[in-house]
C-alpha cells in the first residue's frame, strides 16, 4: 500500500521461486545427509525377511516369476504408491537383467495408465493459459513451450507419483512426449534401484555395495529433492521475464 500511495513501484515478493528452491536446498541437505548413512545401514537386516515373504513369486519360475511382478507391479505404480523399496525387493527376488527390466516396464506402465486414467476421466488439460492460480499458470505456459523438458524435471521430483502423473496429466503435454519423458526419467532411476537391490540378494554375505554405486545414489537422491526444483525455480523465473 505505501509503494501504491506514493506512486512507486511494488516490491519484490518476498518468497520468490529461486528462493524457496534455496530453501528446499539447505533443508534437503539439513535432513537427508544425516538420514543417508543410517539408511545404508537399515537396508541388510531386511533382507531375509525380504527373501523369506518373497519366495512364492520366486517359485513361479524365471519367466511366469517377473512377469506376475511386472502386471503386479504396474497396477502398484498406477495407484500412486511407493515405488522405490519395490524396485529393491524386485532386485533381491530376481536375476538382475529380469528384475531391472521389470522394473523398467512396470514403472513406465503404471505412470502411462495413470496418466491416461488421470486425463480421460478425472482431469482434463488447462485450456487457458491465464486461468487458475500464478504457479499453474506458469506451470501451464512453461509446458507448452518445453513440454519434453516439464515432464522430465517434474518426474524427477521428490513428489508422490500419484501427484507427479495428475499435475502432468493437466498440462498441454501430449501422451507421446509423456511416455517418452517417463521412460527418460524410470530407466536410469529402476536400473539404479535394481543394481542396489542385487549387490544386496544374497543374504548368507555381507553387504558389499561398491562405492560408484553408492555415489549414483546419493546424486540421485539429491537430484530429485535439489537438483529439479531449482531448475523448474530458474525456468519459471525465464517464463516470467518473457511474457
Amino acid at each position: 500500500p505505501l509503494f501504491a500511495l506514493s506512486g512507486g513501484a511494488s516490491p519484490p515478493p518476498l518468497l520468490t521461486p529461486k528462493r524457496a528452491a534455496l530453501s528446499a536446498l539447505a533443508l534437503a541437505l539439513l535432513l537427508l545427509a544425516p538420514n543417508l548413512r543410517a539408511g545404508w545401514r537399515a537396508l541388510p537386516p531386511l533382507r531375509p525377511l525380504l527373501a523369506a515373504r518373497l519366495a512364492p513369486v520366486l517359485g513361479l519360475g524365471p519367466v511366469a516369476g517377473p512377469l506376475t511382478f511386472f502386471l503386479g507391479y504396474s497396477l502398484w505404480v498406477a495407484a500412486g504408491l511407493s515405488t522405490t523399496p519395490v524396485e529393491l525387493i524386485s532386485a533381491f527376488t530376481f536375476p538382475l537383467p529380469a528384475a531391472a527390466a521389470a522394473n523398467v516396464g512396470g514403472k513406465i506402465a503404471g505412470s502411462c495408465l495413470a496418466f491416461l486414467f488421470s486425463r480421460h476421466l478425472v482431469a482434463r488439460p488447462t485450456p487457458e493459459i491465464s486461468a487458475g492460480p500464478l504457479t499453474t499458470r506458469r506451470l501451464t505456459l512453461l509446458a507448452s513451450r518445453q513440454p519434453l523438458r516439464t515432464t522430465v524435471l517434474i518426474r524427477l521430483s521428490v513428489l508422490p507419483d500419484l501427484l507427479k502423473n495428475y499435475l502432468l496429466s493437466t498440462l498441454p503435454i501430449s501422451f507421446p512426449l509423456f511416455l517418452l519423458g517417463t521412460t527418460l526419467h524410470a530407466a536410469p532411476y529402476s536400473l539404479l534401484w535394481s543394481l542396489l537391490g542385487s549387490q544386496m540378494s544374497d543374504v548368507s554375505a555381507p553387504v558389499k555395495v561398491t562405492g560408484w554405486l553408492k555415489v549414483a545414489v546419493t546424486v540421485g537422491m539429491l537430484g530429485g529433492v535439489v537438483g529439479a526444483p531449482l531448475v523448474i525455480a530458474r525456468e519459471m523465473e525465464k517464463v516470467d521475464r518473457k511474457r
